[in-house]
């Protein structure tokens, strides 16, 4: 018998955003959807608020990925390609060092991974959820096999991104941007 802890719950949740770390084809270029991503939790939202992102593990930005963000958070992760590995962090504090040689699972140049990020009510005011590669130590908290991650009752496996090579300074997206354009 295999016993699955409970990770995202698409009827007690609220979708508050995605983000990516997509870098391994980018060389030394640094900044927003390469190395780091951020998505904002809002205030206005019903139920427990939940993040996402996609990471793509290249060592020359490091091999764990630090969650930042206010309070404490059910993360849940596992291979893009599959939800019958994913793994769940339940009630920690943020930040967190996720580590998937931890689970046994590969941090091999070109893995992809997706984490969901959920808190477990909306805060008073608008906070950020900051997704950044990185070498720092792992946290210390032990995971347990997940159910695979839900989103209105269908199985999540990533979200897309755009990221042009030739774009402007070349160093990816801003967050000053972004909220720019949210605002404008």
């Amino acid at each position: 018998m295999t016993v699955y802890r409970k990770s995202i719950d698409a009827d007690s949740s609220t979708w508050n955003g995605n983000g990516s770390l997509i870098n391994f084809t980018s060389g030394h270029l640094r900044g927003y959807g390469l190395d780091k991503d951020i998505c904002r939790i809002h205030p206005d939202s019903t139920n427990s608020p939940v993040v996402f992102f996609q990471w793509e593990i290249d060592g020359a930005d490091g091999r764990r990925l630090r969650i930042k963000g206010d309070g404490r958070a059910t993360i849940t992760y596992g291979s893009w390609g599959t939800r019958s590995d994913d793994r769940v962090y339940s009630n920690v504090a943020l930040p967190f060092v996720l580590d998937p040689a931890k689970d046994g699972k590969s941090t091999n140049d070109g893995q992809y991974y997706v984490v969901a990020i959920q808190n477990p009510s909306a805060p008073t005011s608008a906070t950020n959820v900051i997704a950044t590669a990185t070498d720092a130590t792992a946290s210390s908290a032990t995971s347990m096999a997940a159910q695979p991650i839900a989103v209105d009752g269908h199985t999540w496996n990533g979200n897309g991104s755009i990221i042009n090579f030739t774009s402007g300074s070349m160093t990816g997206g801003s967050s000053h941007e972004c909220m720019q354009a949210e605002e404008g």
